[in-house]
């Protein structure tokens, strides 16, 4: 098992550090616009300003990602204010990826003697790990869906129908916060209701709910990129 651990996180950090340093000091703009502007607002602003201005703009922007969000902006901005550094949105998006691959560990039930294997899944996809060190954080669309198979698949959690309901919550909001195939999230929650087993009908409603108000607030608050997969056009 150790010596499992060892190879999976040693292909993992050898393709990561390759990517790195073949990059070099060179870097798509999109990489520090979303902490460029989050440099701006923990500047400019107070910190309750920022946060209400972001939340704000997070509805109503036409392109919210990754400007006006907690992972694209806030706190990569933040972080450059504290030390200035062009790197902290790629730090940000591997932590959040780091995250995700935990969560779906939990999810998935795999413990520490057999959570290798999630990583060598990891190190076999060349897509997720360049994505996984990108400024640009589209890899933290996994972050909410990883969240809600951890809620809906831990039978601890599952079993607390107020529990999983704040949860479930949460992981709407987390939502808007990643890359915006995150909002997809509902499916996961209205799939959990519909299959999981054993699971108490009171769970099933909080999950049911939680899939209604992530559906609810697309609507609502439809970004261009959403609102493209919602006209009558691109329906047909």
């Amino acid at each position: 098992r150790r010596l499992a651990w060892l190879a999976a996180a040693t292909v993992v950090t050898a393709s990561l550090a390759v990517r790195v340093i073949h990059r070099g000091t060179y870097y798509p703009g999109f990489d520090v616009v979303g902490a460029a502007n989050g440099l701006y607002l923990v500047s400019t602003r107070s910190w309750t300003d920022a946060i209400v201005h972001l939340w704000t703009q997070n509805r109503s922007y036409g392109a919210p990602f990754p400007y006006y969000t907690v992972l694209g902006a806030l706190i990569p901005g933040a972080a450059t204010a504290l030390a200035p550094w062009p790197y902290w949105a790629d730090v940000t998006t591997l932590l959040a990826f780091a995250a995700s691959l935990w969560l779906l560990a939990r999810a998935a039930r795999r413990d520490m003697p057999t959570g290798w294997i999630v990583l060598l899944g990891f190190a076999a996809s060349p897509t997720l790990l360049t994505l996984a060190v990108c400024g640009m954080p589209w890899a933290t669309a996994f972050l909410p869906h990883a969240f809600a198979l951890w809620l809906i698949l831990d039978p601890r959690l599952a079993r607390h129908p107020l529990g999983t309901l704040l949860g479930g919550l949460l992981t709407i909001e987390l939502s808007w916060h990643t890359y915006e195939l995150g909002k997809t999230v509902p499916v996961v929650f209205a799939a959990g209701a519909l299959l999981a087993p054993r699971v108490p009908r009171t769970s099933r409603v909080a999950w049911l709910v939680v899939a209604a108000i992530g559906v609810a607030q697309a609507l609502v608050h439809p970004s261009m990129h959403t609102n493209a997969y919602l006209t009558r056009e691109m329906l047909q």
